[in-house]
């Protein structure tokens, strides 16, 4: 009897400033969804070595999973002669804008930013009923939603060329958080809410039940947020100087997620580590300085 396919698609990307954790999110995704049968995964990436990219088919190799690895530059060529704001000078923040030509033989796709963790399978998520929008989402407190962890539903993007629009408003309109606003202001009526457990931030932990349902706005009950915060599919580490388990200097004491992490994936290939000292210098500086200048000083840590 043959054996029941199970096909997903997902895409993802990082530079080399962002290799470390971006590794480790691939190792989870192999890891949770071994049961899947055919895991396409689609890689964008920037400024990697040879070495760097050997890993990352190394990763693939462990899993035998195949892993189409893909130059930034192929979103660049949708970019060119817009003045749009870069994620630490790179493009690829806007990859998920263009999935549905990037792919065109693909119909749905799960995008995931690399700075996440994959607890669990994501078969809850690929499977989720979108009810006739164009993306999957889960909502924040301080925006509509988040960009990290998105479902798009490429056949309803092209009927309703949201590329034309993404074209038109790219360039034109001023963001704050690179692609984010752009999606939250053109899928503002047209995304389905996710649960919050497929795009968990840690800081939701660590805030307790209370503040939690003040800030979100929502009447999670405390049973129902104690199962989220145990068991989230998706840890999403997006907070800076939090809760960042990839950088030693943003581990949090006792964290069991941050331990949890290590233990797990360090059994595998060992990822390689930044100076100790510089990112020392860093955890004690982003208690100090204002977040953009903080940002730009990390940027000289992360090599």
């Amino acid at each position: 009897m043959a054996k029941w396919r199970f096909t997903m698609n997902i895409v993802t990307g990082f530079s080399s400033k962002y290799y470390e954790g971006g590794c480790v999110a691939i190792k989870s995704l192999f890891e949770c969804n071994r049961d899947v049968t055919d895991l396409n995964l689609s890689i964008f990436v920037e400024g990697l070595n040879d070495v760097q990219l050997d890993f990352i088919n190394k990763i693939g190799g462990d899993y035998h999973r195949k892993v189409e690895i893909l130059d930034s530059s192929l979103i660049g060529v949708h970019l060119q002669g817009k003045s749009i704001q870069l994620w630490y000078g790179s493009y690829l923040s806007y990859a998920k804008c263009f999935c549905s030509c990037l792919f065109p033989k693909y119909e749905k796709i799960i995008f995931l930013d690399a700075d996440i963790l994959v607890n669990q399978s994501l078969k809850g998520l690929w499977e989720a009923d979108l009810h006739g929008k164009t993306i999957g989402a889960v909502r924040t407190p301080t925006v509509l939603f988040n960009a990290g962890v998105i479902v798009e539903d490429l056949n309803a993007w092209r009927k309703k060329g949201i590329d034309q629009i993404f074209s038109q408003k790219l360039g034109i309109e001023k963001t704050k958080a690179v692609e984010q606003d752009i999606f939250n202001d053109t899928f503002k009526d047209d995304f389905e809410p996710l649960p919050t457990i497929y795009n968990f931030f840690p800081l939701y932990g660590i805030d307790g039940y209370r503040k939690y349902a003040r800030i979100s706005k929502s009447n999670i009950s405390k049973a129902e947020y104690q199962l989220m915060v145990s068991n989230p599919v998706i840890i999403h580490f997006n907070f800076y100087g939090k809760c960042v388990p990839f950088y030693e200097f943003d581990k949090l004491m006792g964290f069991k997620w941050s331990e949890t992490y290590f233990q797990l994936f360090n059994k595998k290939a060992a990822l390689p580590h930044r100076n100790r000292f510089l990112a020392s210098i860093s955890g004690v500086l982003c208690h100090i300085l204002p977040v953009k200048w903080h940002q730009k000083l990390r940027s000289l840590f992360i090599k």
